[in-house]
């Protein structure tokens, strides 16, 4: 059996056995809702095939009064039954930059590139691509090691010495 997820609203899934008929299933896997942007659109961006399931990451498109805001989500779906959520992975995978709020922008898809994520976004100026690190669709969450920076006396870099006319 086939399926195919679709998007436009809410997330669907349709099943087929042949490629030819197609029967939706009713219920949406992930349902659209509104917030102070408006109706949200939820549109496909891809799913990879995992250890865990089906990794099905979605984009979050918002838009009111030419005002646009854009997310990358993520769910894991059960592998012998596409409708069933395994893991919502809770934390927002990529926010659209302030910048973007007025320009009319699409997002295309995602694609897998070794250990990252790819998603393409088109728009007046071109196509936008952004990196998503594997990681941050992983189950065990990586910690990030702890960096303390100690300024020496005689670097610059992290704060200037007012002394120096090239440093202030």
């Amino acid at each position: 059996q086939y399926v195919f997820l679709s998007g436009g609203g809410d997330i669907k899934a349709l099943f087929s056995e042949d490629f030819f008929n197609w029967e939706q299933k009713k219920k949406p896997i992930i349902e659209a809702h509104e917030d102070f942007f408006g109706e949200n659109l939820l549109k496909v961006g891809n799913t990879f095939l995992t250890d865990e399931g089906i990794l099905f990451i979605y984009f979050v498109v918002k838009g009111k009064n030419n005002l646009n805001h854009f997310e990358v989500k993520a769910s894991v779906l059960d592998k012998n039954n596409p409708t069933k959520i395994v893991r919502n992975i809770k934390d927002l995978v990529w926010e659209s930059p302030d910048e973007w709020i007025r320009k009319d922008i699409v997002p295309l898809g995602i694609a897998k590139t070794g250990d990252n994520y790819i998603s393409f976004w088109k728009s007046e100026d071109g196509v936008y691509t952004v990196s998503h690190p594997s990681f941050l669709f992983e189950k065990e969450k990586k910690q990030f090691p702890q960096i303390l920076l100690n300024r020496f006396k005689h670097n610059p870099i992290i704060e200037p010495l007012v002394e120096n006319f090239w440093e202030s």
